[in-house]
């Protein structure tokens, strides 16, 4: 059996992945996985090379955000997406704190500005 192929999406911003994400597949890596640093905004993945995407750093998508959910929905849809396409596009509208804090779910206060 092959490797699973993990490729971890983060920001063009970082040369290499960070701290955390390094952590992340080296662990992957020890559970026979092979993974990979994928950049969301400059890469042409070859999905078919890919078993699944983990979006992790990906800390620049406020400033292209249409393109963005654009490529979770791509993502998506060549590959094993974690997670969906349609829950990072909620939680990239910081208003889903709101949501959460409605339905008793505790958040760090927030003032909400129209």
């Amino acid at each position: 059996m092959s490797r699973p192929r993990i490729a971890i999406a983060t920001c063009a911003d970082y040369e290499e992945l960070k701290l955390d994400d390094r952590l992340l597949a080296a662990a992957l890596e020890e559970r026979g996985a092979e993974a990979r640093r994928l950049v969301w905004s400059e890469d042409e993945p070859n999905w078919e090379e890919v078993d699944s995407c983990l979006v992790r750093s990906t800390w620049d998508y406020h400033e292209k955000h249409g393109e963005f959910l654009a490529w979770a929905r791509q993502a998506e849809a060549a590959t094993a997406l974690h997670n969906s396409a349609e829950l990072i596009a909620w939680n990239s509208r910081k208003t889903y704190l709101r949501e959460l804090a409605e339905v008793g779910v505790p958040v760090v206060p927030t003032v909400w500005v129209g």
